[in-house]
């Protein structure tokens, strides 16, 4: 079987989902498949063209997560600093500017995504699709991917949560979070979360 697997900020400075993933991918090649990872491209440090045997593609993120990354990666400098805090306001900006459609905070970066796996497919056929959650924009991506390819499988491995009513203070975020986790779980052959959070996906209201 043929894997792609879809995540943020990679190696060689990851983020923890993206650690996680790897964890998946190496746990597929070990039993036998063939794993491909699409991942954020970073900032300021080049991601490695495989990881572990497993090759390694990359998709250029809007600017918000370049600053973050950037800030991420040189922690202490001067300049990352002042990507921190402008990253820090541009996400503040776009959560006011596009509070009627949370949690996008933006519409082409989704769109990006999805083209990039479309050309993939077209390269790579693959069987399986799985869209690590957070972020957004990845899972939504395959969404779209999904509907396209309906034969093709589908799986969310969820290590946040999208209706996450503990930190949404707002109503109106709230029931967009729900919305958005009921259309995940309906559109994936198959969604995994955490079992410490199962009370979450439990007859959202």
């Amino acid at each position: 079987m043929k894997l792609l697997i879809i995540t943020d900020k990679y190696y060689p400075r990851p983020l923890a989902n993206a650690v996680c993933a790897q964890c998946l991918a190496k746990s597929f090649v070990d039993a036998g498949h063939q794993v491909h990872i699409l991942a954020f491209q970073d900032s300021g440090i080049a991601l490695p063209k495989d990881k572990d045997g497993i090759p390694v593609y990359s998709v250029k993120p809007d600017v918000r997560l370049k600053l973050f990354y950037y800030a991420d990666n040189f922690r202490g400098s001067a300049l990352a600093k002042i990507c921190a805090i402008t990253s820090g306001l541009l996400s503040k900006s776009k959560r006011l500017l596009l509070y009627r459609w949370y949690p996008f905070y933006s519409f082409s970066f989704p769109y990006r995504i999805c083209q990039k796996i479309e050309r993939l497919q077209d390269k790579n056929h693959y069987d399986m699709v799985i869209s690590v959650f957070k972020p957004f924009d990845g899972t939504l991506a395959c969404l779209w991917f999904k509907k396209k390819h309906g034969n093709l499988k589908w799986v969310v491995y969820s290590l946040d949560v999208v209706a996450n009513t503990r930190l949404l203070s707002k109503r109106k975020m709230e029931k967009a979070g729900i919305y958005w986790q009921k259309k995940f779980i309906r559109s994936a052959n198959l969604f995994l979360y955490m079992k410490s959070r199962e009370g979450l996906y439990q007859d959202p209201a």
